[in-house]
């Protein structure tokens, strides 16, 4: 019986730490038909934009200090990250930590499939159509209807 009351209060603590840590109620927008998992994380949510007929699976991360624009029609599989920061690390006489961050936007355009555990990287552009492979980092922008993977992301083919 003790058991099963730690077992749940240890539920309860999660699910409460998810809902005021996710940050949903905060996003800029959201589009009407869209799903986003209670376990999601979004972090400055105010420069986050989601589109209609979206689908944002388990455990994402979606930080978006650069800005974030998921336009319609998008599929993010579970454990996608978007980062839309980088540390500056160019000077080497001082501390990586001190020396602040580089900011860019994400777009994600129309009908994109983001596969299992991939990482969307500052500054890049999915294109209208394109695929992401499970566990690929994309690191630059995918022209329209491309299907790429790996570390860092490439291209594999062309949808036809």
């Amino acid at each position: 019986m003790i058991r099963s009351k730690s077992k749940l209060k240890r539920s309860v603590r999660f699910l409460l730490n998810i809902l005021l840590r996710n940050n949903i109620n905060k996003i800029n927008h959201i589009g009407e038909n869209t799903y986003i998992s209670k376990d999601c994380y979004f972090g400055s949510p105010k420069n986050i934009i989601i589109g209609e007929n979206c689908s944002i699976n388990n455990q994402c991360w979606i930080i978006g200090s650069g800005g974030i624009e998921i336009k319609n029609n998008v599929l993010i599989a579970p454990r996608v990250a978007f980062f839309t920061s980088n540390h500056n690390y160019q000077e080497k006489t001082v501390l990586i930590r001190e020396q602040g961050y580089t900011f860019k936007k994400i777009t994600i355009e129309d009908d994109v499939w983001i596969g299992y555990g991939a990482t969307i990287l500052s500054g890049v552009t999915l294109h209208e159509g394109c695929v992401v492979a499970a566990g690929a980092v994309v690191v630059k922008d995918v022209p329209p209807y491309t299907i790429v993977g790996g570390v860092p992301a490439k291209e594999i083919s062309k949808r036809i």
